[in-house]
């Protein structure tokens, strides 16, 4: 489980200012999928974290009434790396390491907003194979950050290479119009 955790910190891609601090690790399943599988994240956002973690526990991943955009459609959103969470939902909310089942018809991939990396849409609960839930936070230099926002302001300082700007995903069709990229990519599990 420990490589697990390590691989969500390195996922991070924390500059040497900030530090990861586990708060919390709660193991769901020693099970290794017999079957190609992919590791991914999923961020808890709900006032009650527990109760929702406690449901994907007891009855697994539902999918819900509403979700995802307009353009991806609805299902369980997971991410490459755990940068996306934290960026979207910051270190409070749990993170949920899960593994993927392979299944091209049921798993959909997307360019990332927030990079390096992917964003996956699984429609088929039934894929997904919870391994742990982590909470953590990250601490950081303070007087570096502070020092950053008097020159830059908080807002650049935090969205600082963050974000990947329109007309520079990387995709032939959205590009050239400036807007993000919503385009699946095939293969759906490429070999990193």
């Amino acid at each position: 489980m420990q490589q697990t955790i390590d691989r969500f910190v390195h996922s991070l891609l924390l500059e040497p200012k900030f530090q990861f601090k586990l708060n919390y690790v709660e193991i769901l399943s020693f099970t290794i999928p017999k079957y190609n599988h992919r590791e991914l994240y999923h961020g808890i956002k709900d006032d009650n974290p527990d109760h929702v973690i406690d449901k994907i526990k007891n009855e697994g991943f539902r999918i819900p009434s509403r979700s995802g955009n307009k353009d991806r459609g609805r299902g369980i959103y997971f991410s490459s790396h755990g940068r996306y969470q934290y960026l979207w939902l910051n270190h409070i909310a749990p993170i949920m390491i899960c593994d993927v089942l392979e299944n091209e018809e049921s798993v959909k991939r997307y360019r990332s907003e927030i990079g390096p990396g992917y964003e996956f849409v699984v429609t088929d609960p039934k894929l997904i194979i919870p391994k742990c839930v982590v909470q953590y936070e990250v601490t950081e230099d303070w007087k570096e950050l502070e020092e950053a926002e008097e020159t830059e302001g908080p807002e650049e300082v935090q969205n600082e290479s963050v974000y990947t700007p329109p007309g520079e995903f990387g995709c032939p069709v959205c590009d050239p119009v400036f807007t993000r990229c919503d385009c699946e990519l095939l293969p759906t599990f490429e070999k990193d």
